[in-house]
């Protein structure tokens, strides 16, 4: 089974430049000397309309880092009996880039914790290898929908009955 966001990261990555492209440029059309005659005579001034447009663009932004959502791939299909979880997060300038991988008689135990009153659903994943006991740093689910989170669940369940 393989649970892929790509696609939907991708989209929402251009989304995001898109959005960039479209207040920078209404925030200079405000300054233009029609536009700008038009929305002090009219409307409102100039300068808060393109303040509006700034401050629309950094909640948009703010958005993203407070439901913190995260590219995840996760499969067992790469190599037989292997769990491969990858995974980083949507922000500007977050190069970090992780992956998990562990056989599946190592998997111990997953939590799913919920942060910021529901807004934010990661998983922490437990490997007793030997005598071992590693424990991954938690991964965000909250860009999965309700069937991919299913799907991700049971395939950790397989993991945990097949020991």
């Amino acid at each position: 089974m393989t649970i892929d966001t790509g696609k939907r990261t991708i989209r929402l990555q251009v989304q995001k430049q898109m959005f960039a492209v479209l207040v920078g440029i209404l925030f200079a059309i405000c300054y233009f000397p029609a536009p700008r005659n038009f929305l002090d005579t009219y409307l409102f001034s100039h300068y808060l309309v393109s303040c509006s447009f700034i401050v629309l663009y950094v909640l948009y932004q703010l958005y993203f880092w407070v439901r913190d959502l995260s590219y995840l791939y996760a499969s067992d299909e790469v190599l037989q009996g292997m769990l491969c979880i990858r995974y980083f997060r949507i922000l500007p300038m977050v190069n970090a880039k992780r992956a998990i991988e562990l056989p599946q008689k190592e998997l111990l135990k997953y939590e799913v914790e919920k942060r910021w009153y529901g807004l934010r659903h990661y998983v922490r994943i437990w490997q007793q290898h030997g005598s071992e006991l590693y424990v991954f740093p938690p991964f965000s689910i909250s860009l999965l929908r309700k069937q991919e989170k299913q799907q991700l669940f049971a395939l950790l369940e397989k993991y945990l009955t097949q020991k």
